[in-house]
């Protein structure tokens, strides 16, 4: 969760159980601490492991998979 600037009208959609205007954001890392995959726009309140299962979910979130 990281505080945000978002237009007036969308300034509800975002504000998190603080009161504060905020969005979830996705950071992958892979063991060398680079990003590998971010995911962010998702409004309000959510719980990690929802945002991630909407990540994999859809597939136009071009989420990568590890190779076998």
């Amino acid at each position: 969760m990281i505080d945000v600037a978002a237009p007036s009208r969308l300034s509800n959609a975002c504000r998190n159980h603080y009161g504060r205007i905020a969005q979830n954001v996705l950071c992958l890392c892979d063991f060398d601490m680079k990003f590998t995959y971010v995911y962010t726009g998702w409004e309000g309140i959510a719980h990690d492991a929802q945002v991630f299962l909407d990540a994999l979910s859809q597939s136009h979130n071009q989420f990568l998979w590890p190779t076998q």
